[in-house]
This record gives structure tokens, C-alpha cells and sequence, in this order.
């Protein structure tokens, strides 16, 4: 007897399920062969959730490893897009929550870089083993500050201030934390800022960059905390 589109689902949310292994491309892929037209609200939502987080998780794998992830952004984004919050279950919605913070982390990837000759920029390196370096260059190449970092620095949202004495951009050390560097000139030479979604250690967050002000940089910060209950 041939399983059904419900079956199938339920199937594949069993083996995608983020606690029995790692989320992979091909996971990501099995869930996108689903057909969420097929199935009841509460479970086609369900998919679509699994489906979201899958792909942003796959998005920051393909940065960490230098390839292009806006195919996955985007397709993390558009899963998320299309749950339907009125058709969500009450035990969804912890999972909703975390999905949309998983997919705003990740939103980056689909960032359109800042064209302009700005008199300060960055540049990376590598570091001690495993690490990433962020320079901060002025107009002539050389170096002001530096920053190094275990996560993926997101080059093309660097964005300078109008005066040029200051430089944000997004590095995110986890797949579901994303901080915000700062580099800031002062008396004292050029300082780097983190800021991140909480004082806490990394868990599921984001801080985003707002706009630039009179006095330096204007953050928005969008912090989740999940519990691991709503997330079983």
C-alpha cells in the first residue's frame, strides 16, 4: 500500500528532526519534495517551519565554507513566508518563533553590498587556526584595527558613516546568533564594538543595523529566547 502525502510528511519531519542529526542540503531538499497542498494546516505549517530552519541552517554552512548562500537565504525566507500563522498549533508556535529568528539571522546572505569609495573599509584574513580576521583599512590599505572570530563575517553589509569615523558590519558566530561589529574612532585611535542581541552567551538572536546618527550608530536588536521545551 502506497503511503500517504500525511504519512510521507510526517516521515520526513521524523528524519529531519534537528535533535536526531545535522541539518544537511539534502534534508532541506527531501522537505521541499513534500506537498504541503496535500496535508492539513497544522501539518503543512509544520513542514514549512522544518523546511525554513533547514535552510537557513544550510545558508550559513555554504558561507562558513565560502560558497554562495542567498540560493539558500532565499529559499529559507520564502518557506517561512508562506506558513500560515492562522492555521499555526499551539505547540507550533514556540517553533514558529524560532524559525523566523533562524531566517532573520540569515537574511544577510540577501543583502545588496553598499556601492561607494568610502574612506575606510575592511578586509579579512585568516587567523589562528579556524579563525577569521577583520581588518579595518583606510583609504590608503592601511590597517587601523582588527578583529578576529571562529564565525562568518558578512563583507558586503559593511556599511561607513558619513564622516568616515565609523564602520558596522555583520558577523554571525553561530547559525541562529548574528552580531553587530562597530569600529569607531576616537582620541585614542580606532576601538571595535560588539553588539549583540543579549548580554548573554550566544543562543538565537540577532542585532540588526538601524541607521546611522549624529553621535555614532543606531542598532535595532531582535532577541529570542527559546526554551529547550518548545523546541522538542
Amino acid at each position: 500500500m502506497r503511503a500517504t502525502e500525511e504519512q510521507r510528511a510526517r516521515a520526513m519531519l521524523a528524519l529531519s528532526e534537528p535533535s536526531c542529526m545535522k541539518p544537511e542540503a539534502t534534508l532541506a531538499q527531501m522537505l521541499d519534495r513534500a506537498a504541503p497542498a496535500a496535508l492539513p494546516g497544522y501539518l503543512r505549517n509544520r513542514i514549512l517551519i522544518r523546511r525554513a530552519s533547514l535552510w537557513a541552517s544550510v545558508a550559513y554552512q555554504r558561507a562558513r565554507q565560502g560558497e554562495d548562500a542567498a540560493a539558500a537565504a532565499d529559499l529559507a525566507v520564502r518557506s517561512f513566508n508562506a506558513i500560515d500563522r492562522e492555521q499555526l498549533a499551539e505547540a507550533d508556535r514556540g517553533l514558529y518563533r524560532e524559525a523566523g529568528v533562524r531566517v532573520g539571522t540569515i537574511r544577510v546572505a540577501l543583502a545588496e553590498p553598499v556601492s561607494s569609495t568610502p574612506s575606510v573599509s575592511i578586509a579579512t584574513a585568516a587567523g589562528e587556526t579556524g579563525q577569521t580576521c577583520v581588518m579595518l583599512l583606510d583609504a590608503r590599505k592601511h590597517e587601523l584595527a582588527r578583529r578576529c572570530t571562529y564565525g562568518h563575517v558578512w563583507r558586503g553589509t559593511a556599511v561607513v558613516n558619513a564622516t568616515g569615523s565609523a564602520l558596522a558590519v555583520a558577523v554571525q558566530p553561530t547559525e541562529s546568533w548574528r552580531e553587530l561589529w562597530v569600529f569607531r574612532k576616537s582620541k585614542k585611535g580606532w576601538r571595535v564594538r560588539v553588539v549583540a542581541p543579549a548580554a548573554a552567551s550566544p543562543g538565537i538572536g540577532y542585532a540588526d543595523f538601524a541607521g546611522w546618527t549624529s553621535g555614532g550608530v543606531r542598532v535595532t536588536k531582535i532577541t529570542y529566547r527559546v526554551r529547550n521545551s518548545a523546541a522538542s
